[in-house]
């Protein structure tokens, strides 16, 4: 039950005395103000730590607070942002147990009297047993006369109509996809709406039925589907021939048995990751947003690894390209050149990889993220999807001391750090 990176970027604003929760997921979308477009449910039991943030400005005059939530109650799984303080933020060495059923989000609350801008957020996860981590987004919603639409397997991305390589993730791992889970924050159309799984351009075996109406946390933990290395995965949504929308949360787990996971990083369809012919710019190792993740500060992109792990099988999809000469794409550990690179030639579109040689060494404290260098004249060129295979070591593990069981339900008391 290796430890796996949940530490997303999605730059955004905590204005003066708010709260902004995020979803806990790989991938997860911006923050929100509203309680219902954060919550995830619990699916699989384990234990989550290393709640973190990343703040780049800090007008508050008064102490911040990062915290976990659990059940809507804080968890010890807490830290202080000072007034004016920037830099890292990381709630250690406490984590939080969770059982089947149980709701969690991160937050950070502002302590008055000024803006924060946080770039990343997020935690580690530890299942109870095997490697998993929930993947998904918010807006693969049904609007319109019998809508059907697609978007890519996790995060706040690009949705479309039709089934485009722009929606399909290419997979590095090979696992297993379960548990189904439909967060519905808005739901005003007349007839049922489906969210499936799709693997290579078929639907998988998930199926999740929103009824009319239903608003709220809705699954399907009975069916499963087998992903393999180079699999295409992607999540769809149908409505019937009413009108109305119906929008939320839609996410599977994703669960390994080799301790490997993927990373992912990508944006919605404003525009993509662009780069400028000429450039040099950073972006965050995971993440989503529908505001620009592309920044020229490497400072502002970077997380802390949180755990040992090994990255490889870099790959990118490269949408449009009109850059005049060969850029290059890299893998960053600590404002360095790691092994990972990427060279995209003139014109190429698509998807772009390392060729599967390359690999990088990682521990929890190193400062990862990605690096773009565009080659001179053009136009941009313009990522829709970043992933990689991370491989986490057997020492990133929790090992649980005593199975008890508390008002939640059974959970693992005392686990340490490995």
């Amino acid at each position: 039950m290796a430890k796996t990176n949940q530490r997303d970027g999605m730059f955004n604003n905590v204005t003066t005395g708010t709260t902004k929760d995020w979803t806990v997921m790989l991938g997860q979308t911006s923050l929100s103000l509203t309680q219902n477009d954060s919550i995830s449910t619990c699916r699989t039991p384990g234990f989550y730590s290393g709640v973190y943030c990343r703040i780049t400005s800090n007008a508050a005059s008064s102490p911040s607070t990062l915290v976990f939530v659990v059940n809507e109650s804080a968890t010890s799984q807490s830290t202080t942002v000072g007034a004016g303080a920037t830099g890292e933020f990381e709630a250690t060495p406490q984590i939080s147990p969770v059982v089947l059923n149980d709701t969690m989000r991160g937050r950070l609350v502002n302590g008055g009297g000024g803006t924060i801008a946080m770039n990343v957020c997020g935690q580690m996860f530890s299942a109870a047993s095997k490697t998993s981590a929930f993947c998904g987004g918010f807006n693969l919603g049904a609007t319109g006369v019998s809508p059907t639409n697609f978007a890519q397997f996790a995060g706040n991305f690009f949705v479309a109509t039709t089934e485009t390589a722009q929606v399909q993730l290419r997979s590095r791992v090979a696992g297993t996809v379960r548990n189904g889970n439909c967060g519905i924050t808005v739901n005003g159309r007349p007839d049922p709406t489906t969210y499936k799984n799709r693997i290579n351009g078929a639907n998988g075996t998930i199926v999740v039925t929103v009824g009319v109406g239903v608003t709220g946390q809705v699954f399907d933990d009975v069916h499963s589907d087998a992903v393999a290395i180079g699999d295409l995965i992607n999540r769809t949504s149908t409505g019937g021939a009413g009108t109305g929308t119906c929008n939320g949360l839609f996410g599977v787990t994703l669960e390994t048995l080799d301790s490997s996971m993927l990373s992912h990083l990508g944006v919605n369809t404003s525009g993509g990751l662009s780069f400028a012919a000429g450039s040099t710019n950073y972006v965050p190792f995971n993440g989503g947003s529908n505001t620009n993740l592309v920044v020229a500060t490497e400072s502002t992109a970077q997380a802390k690894a949180g755990a040992p792990q090994t990255v490889s099988q870099y790959e990118l999809y490269v949408d449009s390209n009109g850059v005049s000469n060969a850029s290059t794409f890299r893998f960053r550990k600590n404002a360095g050149n790691g092994n990972g690179v990427i060279t995209i030639g003139i014109g190429v579109t698509g998807w772009v990889d390392d060729g599967g040689a390359q690999s990088d060494v990682c521990v929890a404290t190193d400062e990862i993220n990605w690096s773009m260098v565009t080659g001179a004249g053009g136009t941009p060129l313009v990522v829709l999807m970043v992933s990689s295979r991370v491989q986490y070591f057997h020492g990133s593990l929790f090992r649980p001391a005593t199975l008890v069981h508390g008002s939640g339900g059974p959970f693992f008391a005392n686990p340490l750090a490995a």
